[in-house]
């Protein structure tokens, strides 16, 4: 694909070129591209959000994403933009059955590895856990009362037919215990030398549901208040459907 700040009619079509750091005379020119790009996003996030044409809508939001980002002189001097240009043009591609190598599956051996959604899951289960311990629960009620949440929405364990049980949710957080020093030592490197393993969801939620400022919150709630507290946030982030 062709640089786009190769074609003088681009840099045309826009209403301004936007420098790397922002000054008092560009904060408007700024606004309107930001209103312009939310905009966008909010159409394409509906469609997306009632299932309709969801290849379409993901279309929109990359496209959105990286016009906004032409704005930038930066972006257009260096060509930072081609990336989501090509994943663009490779979502395009699969309307005529071409697949793209950036979209073609990586061909893998053994167990298949759990999707990002119930990697999310599994972090989320872990944080609420913690949460409860800091209830003052023990962990092991904590175990049972996040299986028995999750058996009522009807998620299933990502293998086989049976259900979500105590036993599972403590694998879980063991899982997430497991691989959190190793996310954290990819987070603290130099990312270009070190990248982060590509599951870390588990790990990541569940961090983010246990920083010193959550415990604190926590903690200064009345007990019952705060488990219904963890456990509805767990409930609602499956119905939504972040855990698929």
């Amino acid at each position: 694909m062709n640089p786009m700040s190769d074609n003088p009619s681009v840099r045309e079509d826009l209403i301004a070129i936007l420098p790397a750091v922002i000054g008092n005379d560009d904060l408007e020119e700024l606004n309107n591209a930001l209103e312009i790009l939310f905009e966008q996003l909010r159409i394409s996030s509906t469609m997306y959000q009632r299932g309709e044409a969801e290849r379409a809508a993901t279309l929109a939001s990359v496209g959105a994403v990286w016009r906004f980002l032409m704005r930038f002189q930066p972006v257009l001097a260096e060509n930072l933009h081609l990336p989501l240009m090509n994943l663009t043009s490779a979502l395009l591609a699969l309307d005529d059955n071409d697949v793209a190598p950036i979209l073609t599956p990586t061909p893998r051996t053994g167990r298949a590895p759990n999707s990002p959604d119930r990697l999310a899951l599994i972090g989320m289960a872990a944080g609420t856990v913690g949460r409860l311990v800091w209830t003052g629960m023990k962990i092991k009620d904590a175990y049972g009362i996040v299986a028995f949440d999750l058996r009522k929405l009807g998620f299933k364990p990502g293998r086989g037919s049976g259900q979500i049980t105590t036993r599972t949710v403590k694998e879980w957080c063991d899982r997430v215990s497991a691989d959190r020093p190793v996310v954290r030592a990819s987070a603290a490197a130099d990312m270009s030398a070190h990248p982060p393993p590509r599951e870390t969801l588990h790990v990541i939620n569940a961090e983010v549901m246990l920083t010193p400022k959550w415990e604190k919150i926590i903690k200064g709630m009345r007990p019952d208040d705060a488990r219904l507290f963890a456990r509805k946030s767990l409930q609602e982030s499956v119905r939504i459907g972040i855990a698929g």
